[in-house]
């Protein structure tokens, strides 16, 4: 992967600096959108003819170098190979990978030629990309949230005492407790509400985030409106088994991210 790495940012790299070797001309830029910005699809076409689609390429695969190794290697199946002579191509559930690298390593090791595409190249970096993102959020992010709530939660007790003889506040005290509560909770799974009154609103919205569907609920006033629970699906790398505590991260922080006070 670091090799294709490698080979990306050098063709990138030779990229740019050809794009730097010539002037850009501001206005003359502006003229052609203006030109150009209410193209109807023949205009562009016309403009920029991408030529005709063929919706065949009939061809003789078994001809093609290589053929009777692929097909040793492979054991196409009639279905593909019709495909094959029709389309000159052909994508196989049956011989899906993983990923690109698993893909490129088996074709490799049965001494077969190896097509490197655009998309390869790009999903490596998506995948380095990935890495670093992870490995982020579980050595920073994870643990300064972490620290964060504790304080947070820490601090209640003051907020209490300072505005203990103000009853109108009192409703504000218990979204905060509730806000940080859940948060908390679905981080480190042993936090509870600091307010005994929060118990019930706490336990239900769990349960809710749990069910992973749209429900109404009155959070954080008194008319219910529909939250889309099922936005708590963990998902993406989250899901890494050997880190659980990432797909914890991730409900903690779509907690914080959509539960909007009003």
């Amino acid at each position: 992967m670091k090799k294709l790495i490698l080979v990306f940012l050098l063709i990138c790299g030779c990229a740019l600096a050809q794009a730097q070797t010539g002037a850009f001309d501001l206005a003359a830029y502006r003229d052609f959108l203006a030109q150009t910005g209410r193209y109807s699809a023949a205009q562009l076409q016309s403009r920029y003819d991408a030529g005709r689609f063929a919706a065949e390429t009939p061809v003789d695969w078994q001809k093609a170098i290589y053929a009777a190794s692929i097909q040793q290697a492979f054991l196409l199946t009639d279905a593909e190979k019709k495909i094959l002579d029709k389309q000159g191509f052909m994508v196989s559930e049956r011989l899906q990978y993983d990923t690109f690298m698993a893909a490129l390593a088996d074709v490799f090791h049965k001494d077969l030629p190896i097509f490197l595409s655009a998309d390869a190249l790009l999903h490596s970096v998506h995948a380095s990309y990935d890495m670093v993102l992870k490995k982020i959020e579980l050595e920073i992010l994870l643990p300064t949230l972490q620290t964060w709530l504790d304080k947070l939660h820490a601090a209640l007790p003051l907020l209490e005492n300072r505005y203990a003889g103000q009853s109108a506040l009192q409703p504000m005290l218990y979204d905060v407790d509730l806000y940080i509560s859940v948060t908390a909770h679905l981080l480190d799974e042993k936090t509870t509400p600091y307010f005994a009154a929060n118990q019930t609103a706490f336990q239900t919205l769990l349960d809710l985030i749990e069910t992973q569907q749209a429900s109404a609920y009155p959070l954080f006033g008194q008319s219910p409106r529909k939250i889309d629970f099922s936005q708590f699906q963990v998902r993406g790398h989250y899901t890494d088994e050997f880190h659980p505590e990432l797909g914890r991260y991730f409900q903690a922080m779509m907690w914080l991210g959509r539960s909007e006070f009003y």
